[in-house]
């Protein structure tokens, strides 16, 4: 297991990124590129994870502000944190399509998954036949 309490003396990270003097030359493409060098001596490596959670924390509410409504105080949720070249995956869209071309069996089988092996094949069918999981599914 890796000690979060480990420095990272030593450690630089180069990080290109865009600069605007304010918002409007934001929004005018009016911006320098700056190439940094980020040094993480004297922080440790849990500190190091807390700042890239909060970033990522604020994509989050970015990407999901249209969606608030869906959301009850205190829910929980998990966000994949993923490396810049390679593309997120909406692992809860890419269930719900093949839910929804899925035959019965196909479905049972995705359930099982979603909801856990503890669910008999009479309870999945029951579910089914109520429309319950097929609106579930069509969440997007």
């Amino acid at each position: 297991m890796l000690d979060l309490t480990t420095l990272l003396d030593g450690l630089k990270v180069v990080y290109t990124f865009k600069f605007s003097r304010n918002e409007e030359d934001k929004k005018a493409k009016i911006t320098k590129r700056i190439k940094g060098t980020f040094l993480f001596d004297g922080m440790t490596i849990q500190e190091g994870l807390d700042k890239a959670v909060r970033q990522a924390a604020i994509s989050w509410q970015h990407s999901n502000r249209p969606d608030y409504d869906k959301f009850e105080d205190n829910q929980a949720c998990t966000i994949m944190v993923m490396s810049a070249g390679r593309k997120q995956v909406d692992h809860e869209a890419a269930t719900a399509s093949k839910f929804a071309g899925a035959d019965i069996e196909g479905r049972k089988e995705i359930l099982r998954k979603v909801v856990g092996e503890s669910m008999t094949d009479e309870e999945l069918d029951k579910l089914l036949k109520s429309g319950l999981a097929v609106d579930v599914s069509k969440k997007s």
